[in-house]
């Protein structure tokens, strides 16, 4: 016959008070905190945890260590120039593609700051807003500070609006209007005009992201400087986020299309929203258009501030602009 299973007590949970503090001689001093499993038949399967006498810490000494000789600090010399960048809000493209040409250039640093809009349509109104509110003299004022290195100099060496249509929009008075007074400015419809000029150019293919308000100024202003319309072509683009995203191969079908029209001297690809100034982009695009330099807001823009700045390095990748003028 089978013996019947043992009947096991379940545990129990003793919970003790906890015991006064006496002298350390007392061998009741101790705190009973475990939990404790006992049968029912027994109170005394506790398990007593004596209480840990804490120890004092000792504090600690700082040796301060002198500044190495002849204690004075060594500071660096200052850049050879500081570009003072004014973005629009919607700009998604200069501050990567700025700082990777200036990383090229030694002692040269890039400070970019952006213009708030009310509206993200790359319009008139929205850049007539931008200028009545104070938006674009409050961006310039974010990077008034340091106003002097520490030779006494302008921190910032040149500064530059960096938007094609707000710089064609607005117009040069107005835009300068926005800056410290004696200030190094330029914007970037200036630099576009400057580097075609440079480069010899008369005889244009334009291309363009912006609707047809834009587009029109545009080709509008080119023609005022006397540059000759070979062919254009505008993708009715409304907002930067579009035209950002417009895919570079795309871009480079775009310009050799251009490019077999009326026998440009020069392909402009206009708005610095464009991603067509990476490292390499515009030297591969004029050595397959066989001849035809290729000018971008950016290119053009970041061109004529250095060499406001005084700094004439040549740059491999970006064009004949940057390696010959």
């Amino acid at each position: 016959m089978a013996q019947p299973m043992p009947i096991m007590a379940q545990p129990t949970l003793i919970r003790e008070e906890p015991c006064q503090m006496r002298h350390p001689s007392s061998v009741d001093n101790v705190m009973d905190l475990s939990l404790a499993m006992s049968y029912p038949s027994s109170v005394d399967n506790v398990m007593h945890i004596p209480l840990a006498l804490s120890t004092r810490r000792r504090k600690s000494v700082v040796k301060k260590v002198p500044i190495p000789a002849p204690k004075s600090i060594r500071f660096s010399a200052p850049p050879r120039a500081v570009l003072g960048i004014i973005q629009v809000a919607t700009d998604l493209v200069m501050d990567t593609e700025g700082s990777l040409l200036v990383a090229q250039l030694p002692g040269v640093e890039i400070r970019h700051t952006k213009v708030a809009f009310r509206e993200e349509e790359i319009c008139t109104k929205t850049y007539e807003q931008a200028y009545a509110d104070g938006a674009i003299q409050a961006a310039v004022s974010s990077l008034l500070w340091p106003q002097k290195n520490l030779q006494g100099e302008d921190y910032v060496t040149v500064w530059g609006m960096s938007c094609t249509s707000i710089s064609f929009i607005l117009g040069q008075e107005k835009v300068q209007s926005c800056f410290p007074d004696g200030a190094n400015v330029t914007d970037m419809w200036t630099a576009v005009l400057r580097a075609l000029r440079r480069l010899g150019a008369k005889k244009l293919s334009v291309l363009t992201p912006y609707q047809e308000e834009v587009s029109s100024k545009n080709e509008q202003l080119l023609e005022a400087e006397g540059f000759e319309l070979c062919g254009t072509m505008s993708l009715g683009l409304t907002r930067d986020v579009e035209t950002s995203a417009v895919a570079p191969e795309f871009i480079e079908e775009c310009v050799t299309q251009l490019a077999t029209v009326g026998e440009p001297d020069v392909v402009f690809i206009g708005c610095s929203a464009f991603r067509a100034c990476t490292p390499g982009f515009i030297t591969n695009l004029e050595a397959k258009l066989g001849g035809v330099a290729v000018v971008t807001s950016t290119q053009a823009f970041l061109w004529h501030v250095l060499r406001i700045a005084g700094i004439e390095d040549s740059l491999d990748g970006y064009g004949k602009l940057f390696k010959e003028c």
